[in-house]
């Protein structure tokens, strides 16, 4: 069976009323199934349960919310696919959950250079917190490695969510057959032009008689 978390929200409860019947509660049941997730979705969603319940229970203040926020924001984004599919993210899930891990890291190694000499206090608010640190930059790690899955490339932006399936109009258009020479590029007939008037040939005159030629034998 698929390893799976069931969130149920209760926002009231069943509280009788005079004259009206019980009031019902209801109830918004979240199916969020864990085996539909990357090796590198299970560590950061690990790792942001992690950050948010020992950043609350150490109580260390500081930049430390940063990491929760950040830590909420990478979970979001790793859950989004599953309770809305139609939804969009503003960006890659790669570049988004690096982007996050990193602040929550941030936010961690900043609070504990603030409060660095109380860190050999060891307490269970001491201990919580270093587990809130570990789990922010396991979180970092684990962004990062999706980034790196994706290409490594940082991508941002609303058409960055387009699914890749969708094709675009790649195909070109088929070329024009090229045309056919037309009598318009033939040149023109020339004019017509009459023939030139010619007078008729006159007869030629008799050659003139020799008086002193003999006639022939």
């Amino acid at each position: 069976m698929a390893p799976s978390a069931i969130v149920s929200l209760l926002p009231c409860a069943t509280v009788p009323s005079a004259g009206r019947g019980p009031v019902i509660a209801w109830r918004v049941w979240v199916q969020m199934d864990l085996s539909k997730l990357s090796q590198n979705e299970k560590l950061a969603v690990y790792a942001s349960a992690a950050v948010v319940i020992a950043g609350l229970i150490s109580n260390w203040g500081g930049l430390l919310f940063l990491s929760i926020l950040a830590a909420v924001g990478v979970a979001f984004v790793v859950f989004l696919p599953q309770f809305s599919a139609s939804s969009s993210l503003p960006g890659s899930k790669g570049s988004l959950m690096a982007a996050l891990g990193f602040v929550a890291a941030a936010g961690a190694v900043i609070t504990a250079l603030q409060w660095i000499r109380y860190l050999g206090d060891i307490d269970f608010n001491t201990i919580m917190f270093y587990v809130a640190v570990i789990g922010a930059l396991v979180l970092a790690w684990a962004g990062w490695q999706e980034l790196q899955s994706e290409g490594g490339k940082w991508v941002f932006g609303s058409t960055a969510s387009r699914p890749a399936s969708e094709p675009t109009s790649t195909s070109a258009a088929p070329a024009a057959p090229a045309s056919e020479p037309t009598a318009a590029s033939e040149p023109p007939p020339a004019a017509y032009q009459p023939p030139a008037h010619t007078t008729p040939d006159e007869p030629e005159a008799p050659a003139e008689r020799d008086p002193e030629a003999r006639p022939p034998a």
